[in-house]
């Protein structure tokens, strides 16, 4: 078995044995059904392979909660980081971004206003932190004409509509990371 295929295996039984501690979720299909992407990397820099999954607890429920293993560490979970919808275009997916991964979630394919959220986590200084996010949102239909809003937060700026804003230059530790912390004018919600 590749050491890829060892690592994603590994990814899953964390997520359903942290996943099983919830009351909720009892049954091990269940928690393995609940289990949307998983992506491996080195991103603590140390030689060993890192996890990152993505859950959702309950079909009923859009939000999905992010599970981080790093090695050596105790999982990082930041629940209702991203979102899911139930069919194509509106599931959410992990990427490997500079130094980490992006977490991608929103609905691409179907509706008048098909949008996009992806927040970039970098491993820096010996943790995970958000540095970087994106949403866009693509109007077919109004006056609107859609909306594209970045936010650097490592280098201290931001974009809106190609308007350029300044922002406190300092990435966001991963479980403090909320959209709240967003201007408002780049928040989905």
């Amino acid at each position: 078995m590749s050491r890829y295929v060892w690592s994603r295996l590994l990814a899953v039984l964390a997520a359903a044995t942290l996943a099983l501690a919830n009351a909720e979720a009892t049954q091990p299909e269940r928690v393995l059904a609940g289990v949307l992407d998983v992506l491996a990397g080195d991103w603590n820099e140390d030689g060993e392979v890192d996890r990152a999954v993505l859950w959702r607890p309950r079909v009923e429920d859009p939000r999905v909660d992010l599970f981080v293993f790093l090695s050596g560490q105790a999982p990082q979970v930041l629940p209702g980081a991203a979102w899911s919808g139930d069919g194509w275009g509106s599931f959410p997916e992990l990427r490997t971004a500079a130094r980490g991964f992006a977490v991608i979630s929103g609905n691409r394919a179907a509706g008048r206003e098909p949008w996009e959220v992806v927040f970039d986590v970098a491993w820096r200084g010996g943790r995970l932190w958000v540095v970087a996010y994106r949403y866009s949102r693509y109007g077919s239909s109004g006056a609107d004409g859609g909306l594209l809003c970045l936010v650097e937060f490592a280098s201290g700026w931001g974009e809106k509509n190609g308007v350029r804003f300044a922002v406190k230059p300092e990435p966001v530790p991963l479980e403090a990371w909320s959209e709240e912390l967003l201007p408002t004018g780049c928040r989905r919600r």
